[in-house]
């Protein structure tokens, strides 16, 4: 079970360090665990960063345009589509919680 042994390591190394701490490719692979669980989902990483360039343009990718790449189900397509909006509303609510200048 050596796909299920790297999937603690990284899901350890995220709790201790933090998020910030690991670059694109390992968030994405967090990501991908929940989407596909008995499947190797770093070559699939790999490839959308090459695609789409960084973890954002990943996640903001349209689902039928993310879809096209193999492997990428509708399941994964969908689940980037739950962070962005939870993204979106994280920032909402933390524009909306600022003071707003009367002059």
């Amino acid at each position: 079970m050596l796909i299920a042994h790297e999937r603690k390591a990284l899901r350890d190394r995220f709790f201790e360090a933090g998020p910030i701490s690991l670059p694109d490719l390992e968030i994405l692979e967090l990501i991908l665990f929940w989407a596909l669980p008995r499947q190797d989902v770093k070559p699939l990483a790999k490839e959308l960063l090459d695609a789409f360039g960084d973890f954002t343009r990943v996640v903001k990718n349209s689902i039928d345009r993310s879809r096209q790449h193999t492997g990428l189900t509708k399941a994964v397509a969908l689940e980037f589509k739950i962070i962005e909006a939870a993204a979106l509303r994280l920032a909402r609510s933390k524009i909306m919680r600022r003071p707003v200048l009367s002059s």
